[in-house]
């Protein structure tokens, strides 16, 4: 990242850094990483490479400060998904994670960090619902480009400057039942205030993460209204959603069978998936 800088620090230039060091399995971070960390088990060789991360993002601030170009640099720091059980990590105080734990909020619930010196406050958090797809539609604002026609991102400098309050967005949701997929990613959920509906085999279960983060008591029952508006919600999204490419015979890690098109509420065919991460509280630093 600190070559790509002095490489075009001359010119606007976009950075994507996506590291697969602290991607499980994660353990074969160097010896030398692993010692500047408390960490013991497993663990410490997540820590090694959450080291050596943080090293290479160290040298690229080093770069920006050497050429003077903080206050004329976004940068947005966040994870794709919620940890890995396998790693020790933990969602806390979610439930749930990659792997078996998809179906929770751990598992799309991500922290992200934003630094925009001069241009945006320092020492900020805003707690309010976003989504990783907001990332593209705030960086068109700042390079001032306009969004394509059919945008689902929002600007966040607003919210982040506090010159607007509340969510970014009303409500989110994800639908992922791609044949293509593992069968333990699949889901189908919404978000709105406080609550989160997920689809389950047996219906949809109602959890309120405000008082229940670890998403233990349903209320589906309890709030049936609730229910009721937020599945008429998620119905009329998914009807606009295309339909999913055709799976050849022998693809996927479901058995390689490409199930039937079911129709939806609304129309259309079975959706593409869509997996955005997402709630996520996010804090403004000074890097």
């Amino acid at each position: 990242m600190a070559e790509f800088t002095e490489n075009n620090k001359d010119k606007p230039f976009f950075l994507y850094y996506s590291p697969y060091a602290i991607h499980e399995p994660n353990s074969e971070s160097p010896e030398y990483y692993r010692q500047r960390s408390t960490a013991t088990g497993k663990r410490r060789a997540l820590a090694g490479n959450l080291i050596a991360v943080d090293d290479a993002i160290g040298r690229l601030l080093d770069t920006l400060r050497k050429h003077k170009l903080q206050s004329n640099t976004l940068i947005l720091l966040t994870g794709d998904n919620g940890g890995s059980p396998g790693s020790n990590s933990r969602p806390d105080p979610y439930r749930g994670g990659k792997g078996e734990g998809t179906q929770y909020e751990g598992w799309v619930h991500t922290p992200t960090i934003i630094s925009w010196p001069g241009q945006i406050p320092k020492a900020k958090t805003y707690d309010g619902l976003t989504c990783t797809m907001d990332f593209y539609a705030t960086a068109a604002a700042v390079a001032a480009k306009s969004l394509p026609r059919r945008c689902d991102g929002k600007n966040l400098l607003p919210y982040l400057r506090g010159e607007k309050t509340g969510d970014a967005h009303e409500e989110l949701y994800w639908c992922n039942d791609d044949p293509k997929d593992a069968p333990r990613r699949h889901l189908k959920a919404v978000r709105w205030k406080q609550w989160r509906l997920v689809k389950y085999d047996d219906g949809w279960r109602l959890f309120d993460l405000k008082a229940d983060p670890r998403e233990e008591r349903d209320l589906a029952r309890k709030h049936s209204d609730v229910v009721s508006d937020m599945r008429k919600r998620y119905n009329a999204w998914v009807a606009t959603l295309a339909p999913v490419i055709p799976m050849k015979k022998g693809e996927g890690e479901g058995g390689g069978r490409t199930p039937p098109e079911k129709p939806y509420p609304g129309g259309g065919v079975r959706p593409r998936a869509t997996r955005p991460a997402a709630g996520c509280p996010i804090r403004v630093v000074r890097l």
